[in-house]
């Protein structure tokens, strides 16, 4: 009898499961960069997933899998390409850590969600720079306009608000309730539970 030989895509296939084991295990030694280079362009989509489907207790908050799915991808494509930091592997190496620093917690299940969630969204329509960087110029138009604050773009920067008529005043507004809001379109009239 002839031996098949095993395929490349098929060793990576099994690679990458056996990472995203370890992830759903919550063993810090993951190395998520090394998922990112086998998952390519779905690296948070698997790992939000692996993780969000772990959790027995917070199923009851959870769309279906082909909804979650869809949710993940759009969150997945706001991260951008280009920057070498904040972009998908960033989002999922922090959802990682936040996974395993709840390991010996006991809060209840609306806050595991939301506290996920927030991982999973967190730098969504992040420019790149720092706020040691972005300081100076936000004081410098925060004295020149005190416009209230207005949304820049709810599909593209949920976790960012722009105020000023000039729009050139960005500051952080991260909230859990605006992300959800955000991306509630993703789920085709998936209705989301009141998380309180």
């Amino acid at each position: 009898a002839l031996v098949q030989p095993i395929s490349k895509d098929r060793v990576l296939r099994a690679e990458l499961k056996q990472l995203l084991v370890k992830v759903r295990d919550r063993q810090w030694q993951v190395d998520i960069t090394e998922i990112a280079r086998l998952a390519q362009t779905q690296v948070l989509r698997l790992v939000a997933s692996v993780i969000l489907k772990s959790y027995s207790s917070i199923s009851q908050f959870l769309p279906k899998e082909h909804q979650l799915d869809t949710f993940l991808d759009q969150v997945a494509v706001q991260y951008s390409t280009e920057l070498p930091y904040h972009n998908q592997e960033h989002a999922a190496d922090v959802l990682h850590s936040t996974h395993c620093l709840l390991q010996d917690t006991n809060f209840p299940a609306d806050k595991v969600y939301s506290i996920l969630l927030s991982a999973i969204v967190h730098d969504i329509g992040h420019f790149g720079f720092s706020n040691v960087f972005l300081m100076p110029i936000l004081s410098m138009v925060s004295s020149v306009d005190r416009m209230p604050a207005v949304s820049i773009n709810r599909n593209l920067i949920p976790s960012m608000v722009i105020s000023s008529s000039i729009a050139s005043r960005v500051v952080p507004a991260m909230s859990l309730t605006i992300a959800l809001s955000s991306f509630r379109s993703a789920f085709n009239s998936v209705d989301f539970p009141t998380l309180g």
